[in-house]
């Protein structure tokens, strides 16, 4: 066993996310969730992200944006933060401004269609992700590594 209570086997990093999670099984694939089944029941929308990948959803990004102006402007009482908390989701310019959550909402979905398109991930991600963001996208072709 290994010190991360493995196997002690080296996981293949070339399987994607659906793979790893058993998205390759047809049943598994073909059920929908509780979550939106129910949304469909009552006329709602209901957009699944993928799990452990906080780059691909920008509400992560939001909460991250306002933590940190909560962290620079509040000396950390209860008192404070009950009161600059709220103001760190303020629709400002130093906030949470429209133009900073659709740039998240841009980054994500970016994110994503790399992601479907390559299944890069780790530091060779990164390296694809600064690539397939620039203004000069490759061609499908040299999407692959």
């Amino acid at each position: 066993m290994s010190k991360t209570g493995g196997s002690g086997e080296k996981q293949d990093l070339s399987r994607s996310m659906e793979q790893v999670l058993g998205g390759e099984q047809k049943d598994f694939k073909e059920v929908d969730s509780s979550l939106v089944l129910l949304m469909q029941r009552h006329g709602g929308a209901c957009l699944m992200l993928p799990k452990y990948h906080c780059e691909c959803n920008p509400i992560e990004l939001v909460w991250g944006r306002a933590k940190d102006w909560t962290r620079k402007n509040c000396k950390y009482s209860l008192e404070c933060l009950r009161k600059n908390v709220p103001l760190s989701f303020r629709p400002e310019k130093d906030r949470q401004a429209v133009s900073v959550v659709q740039g998240y909402c841009k980054k994500g979905y970016i994110h994503a269609l790399m992601y479907r398109e390559t299944r890069v991930q780790g530091p060779e991600g990164k390296k694809t992700y600064k690539k397939y963001k620039s203004h000069r996208r490759p061609t499908p072709k040299e999407w692959r590594p």
